[in-house]
């Protein structure tokens, strides 16, 4: 019966038709909130990233028997995975939160109202062709305002903006390549934030999900080269009115560091002789070379695996900033113990088989 104070309601009671199952416990993620329980100063930027696991791809009897045979099917369930997920992402404090494989549904019944309650705006961009699941980023209202988004689906970019011609030629000497790119609905996010408290300075933020398959690396490197061609074009339009920008570029990029995608943001060329342009014979290139200008660096490093599963395990997944920004502090990985405690992920205690990049960032002295 309800109550307050001297005041009482009616008595009621529900009979639920479900059992009533066990909840996860303690989980994993609430050891890394002990070094997010508070929010960063007013010049400090806490980044995630965070690949959520779309419930179209973990809804199935493939996903349930194949995939993810080691993993409670209740585990695997929208309903419950999304209250894990939820709880964790906000117990991380962030300012900027960059999400992959965020379905349609979950972000506008249970994403956005969460986070607009916090104090968050949120903008979702779906992947091309009936995918109904995309990329998603939030940021915080007391220390950014969206002020252009900038957003694209990549084979569109490639075969349509000048900037891309290069690549849309070279990709034409492969028929079989060029009718995967035209299959593929990437997109990479990007929105273009004002600094609340130095509105001379603006952040570009980047989120995308590159195409997942292990023989299609070379679709991968086009696909960062179109990315970051893209990334520059913004960058460079808005230095041109007057603006400080700075740039960071999150995602599941399905690529480790010895891949052509990693290879091409951080060291700036990928080259004729490049494994990506042979690995597959399919999509095999010739006299491929690409450069940018951008100084981008991984801020949390290399790690030993950022996806989990039963027969896979690499890093995949990645915060790159620029030179205008530098780390602070990265938060550390669950204990392994923990991620195999359950076979892989995800599990009852992961709502992913992803784990969430978390780093905190400052604008350098010379930016600001």
């Amino acid at each position: 019966m309800p109550k307050l104070g001297h005041r009482s309601g009616e008595e009621f009671t529900s009979l639920s038709k479900c059992d009533v199952e066990a909840g996860p416990g303690i989980c994993p993620f609430e050891s890394r909130h002990l070094y997010t329980q508070n929010t960063l100063e007013d010049d400090g930027i806490r980044v995630v990233s965070y690949n959520i696991l779309a419930d179209i791809y973990a809804d199935s009897d493939f996903s349930r028997n194949e995939l993810f045979p080691y993993c409670p099917p209740y585990a695997l369930a929208i309903d419950y995975r999304k209250q894990l997920f939820v709880k964790e992402i906000t117990g991380y404090n962030s300012d900027l939160i960059c999400l992959q494989e965020v379905d349609r549904k979950v972000f506008i019944n249970d994403l956005l109202p969460a986070f607009e309650s916090l104090g968050y705006s949120g903008v979702l961009q779906e992947k091309g062709g009936t995918t109904p699941e995309g990329e998603a980023t939030f940021y915080r209202n007391s220390k950014f305002r969206q002020v252009q988004d900038c957003s694209i689906e990549i084979r569109k970019s490639v075969n349509e903006d000048d900037i891309q011609s290069d690549i849309k030629n070279i990709v034409s000497t492969n028929e079989t390549l060029k009718q995967e790119m035209d299959t593929r609905g990437s997109v990479v996010q990007v929105l273009v934030l004002e600094s609340v408290l130095n509105p001379g300075c603006r952040l570009c933020v980047a989120n995308t999900h590159l195409y997942f398959h292990p023989k299609a690396c070379c679709i991968r490197s086009l696909q960062t080269v179109a990315i970051i061609r893209h990334l520059q074009d913004v960058i460079q339009k808005q230095k041109a009115e007057g603006f400080k920008v700075s740039s960071i570029f999150c995602g599941d990029f399905n690529c480790t560091p010895k891949g052509g995608a990693y290879e091409f943001i951080t060291k700036k060329h990928l080259g004729p002789d490049n494994y990506s342009w042979s690995n597959n014979p399919n999509f095999a290139l010739e006299g491929a070379s690409f450069s940018h200008g951008l100084d981008l660096t991984n801020s949390c490093g290399i790690l030993d695996y950022t996806n989990y599963a039963r027969s896979f395990h690499e890093q995949l997944d990645y915060i790159f900033i620029d030179s205008t920004m530098d780390v602070i502090r990265v938060i550390p990985m669950p204990e392994h113990s923990e991620v195999e405690q359950h076979i892989a992920l995800p599990s009852v205690v992961f709502p992913s088989d992803h784990i969430a990049q978390i780093c905190d960032l400052k604008w350098t002295s010379l930016f600001e």
